[in-house]
């Protein structure tokens, strides 16, 4: 089947590929005001419309704010669509674990796992120095307060092996991972937190 529907195509000409361009160029410029204008909403699902213009699975980064991180600031949820980037099922399969190199530049190996909320529950420990220095401050009342971080994941050059680390939410950094999200349509938004790849 992929051989005769493949046999339908040819190489495009020079002049095809020019018009494609012009093409391209004149619908991404009516675009940017609906897209500003969408994003301006809680509750943006990435992949729920044509405006992401970048597969997950194909992303160098993934990134999601850390928010009120569970398990005493030791588990990170990230969205069902962001465990395309990982090469797992966005509706969920069996746990796997992968190898990050955190900030201390060793390579600790993480479970992931499937939760019944539609997220993917990275598990971390206490071999990532942020994990282990704590990602949520501590309120005068005891209890952890909203993390000041987003996770930060990269491709390396060998498929289960990524970069994991921690940015502030302030940071010019994260302004740019959020803009270039925000500029391929894989930006989303849930009630507590942004998230998205690029």
């Amino acid at each position: 089947m992929w051989d005769a529907l493949w046999s339908q195509g040819h190489k495009p000409t020079n002049k095809e590929l020019v018009a494609y361009k012009e093409k391209y160029d004149l619908i991404q410029k009516s675009r940017p005001k609906q897209i500003k204008r969408k994003r301006a909403s809680a509750g943006i699902v990435i992949l729920a419309s044509d405006d992401a213009e970048l597969d997950p699975g194909t992303a160098e980064l993934c990134w999601i704010e850390c928010g009120y991180i569970t398990a005493m600031g030791r588990e990170i949820e990230l969205k069902a669509e962001q465990g395309i980037f990982f090469g797992l099922n966005p509706t969920g399969e069996q746990p796997k674990h992968f190898n990050f190199v955190v900030s201390s530049g060793i390579s600790v190996q993480l479970r992931m796992k499937f939760q019944g909320n539609h997220m993917w529950r990275l598990q971390l420990t206490r071999d990532v120095p942020e994990v282990a220095s704590g990602l949520r401050p501590v309120l005068p009342d005891g209890s952890l307060g909203r993390s000041p971080y987003a996770a930060i994941i990269e491709r390396t050059d060998k498929y289960d092996v990524f970069t994991l680390r921690f940015i502030n939410l302030k940071s010019t950094e994260f302004k740019k991972v959020v803009k270039k999200s925000i500029e391929l349509g894989t930006y989303g938004k849930t009630t507590a937190r942004q998230y998205g790849w690029c």
